[in-house]
C-alpha cells in the first residue's frame, strides 16, 4: 500500500459501483460500472485533484505526485464483470 494512496467510502464504492484499479502518484484509473454516469465521474475527478493538492503540501511527498493528475475510467463490461466485482468488494473490505 502507497503511503498516499486515494481512497474511497465503502458505501460510495458499493452504491456506485466503483473502485479504485490502480493508482501511480497522480496518476489513477476507476472501475466504474455506469459509463455514462458524467456527474460521479466529475465528482471522482474533482475529489482526486484536491486530494493530490492535499498530498503535495506534505514534506515526504513523493514526485510522482507533482505530475498533472491523469484520472481515467474503465468500464466494468471493457475490464471483466467477475474482476470488477471482485475489485469493488475488495476496496469495500479494506476501507472498512
Amino acid at each position: 500500500m502507497e503511503k498516499y494512496e486515494f481512497r474511497l467510502a465503502a458505501g460510495y464504492c458499493r452504491k456506485k459501483g466503483i473502485a479504485v484499479l490502480e493508482q501511480n502518484g497522480a496518476s489513477i484509473k476507476f472501475l466504474i460500472k455506469n459509463q455514462d454516469d458524467e456527474v460521479t465521474k466529475q465528482k471522482l475527478r474533482s475529489a482526486f485533484c484536491s486530494y493530490i493538492k492535499f498530498v503535495r503540501r506534505q514534506k515526504d511527498c513523493d514526485k510522482t505526485f507533482r505530475q498533472v493528475p491523469k484520472v481515467d475510467f474503465i468500464g466494468i463490461t471493457n475490464f471483466g464483470v467477475e474482476k470488477a466485482q471482485e475489485m469493488i468488494y475488495n476496496n469495500f473490505i479494506y476501507t472498512v
